[in-house]
């Protein structure tokens, strides 16, 4: 219970440091989620969270901390002909946690910058 709870105040604080930090467009999140310092409480709990079962609260505040991210980011897109197709916004959060799990894995090494620097590309491009 206690994990969940932890699990719960860490989504909620990143969720509210969006909008702190001047967060307000889809670029904006994607310099603040891949940034070292500040981004990424939903990559940085994804492995202890997997190993949880279903049922375990602590996966539940997860999924719903994750969903709120997901709604934040949904809001932060533009939609129509030349944006993200519709659930883009799920594609571009994996991509961003999928970034900065392996860029915190190979941190030290040249392809540790190049995973941020690779998706960074990749959606202020389609933004």
């Amino acid at each position: 219970m206690l994990l969940s709870i932890a699990c719960k105040r860490a989504l909620d604080d990143a969720s509210k440091q969006l909008f702190a930090k001047g967060v307000t467009t889809s670029d904006d999140l994607v310099d603040y989620y891949l940034s070292a310092g500040t981004g990424g409480t939903v990559a940085a709990l994804a492995s202890d969270v997997m190993r949880k079962q279903p049922e375990k609260p602590v996966r539940q505040a997860y999924i719903a901390g994750v969903k709120r991210l997901a709604e934040q980011l949904a809001s932060l897109q533009k939609t129509g002909q030349d944006h993200l197709p519709e659930d883009g916004h799920l594609a571009q959060l994996a991509m961003m946690t999928g970034a900065l799990i392996l860029a915190r894995s190979t941190e030290g090494d040249e392809i540790s910058v190049r995973f941020l620097t690779a998706v960074r590309k990749c959606f202020y491009s389609s933004s």
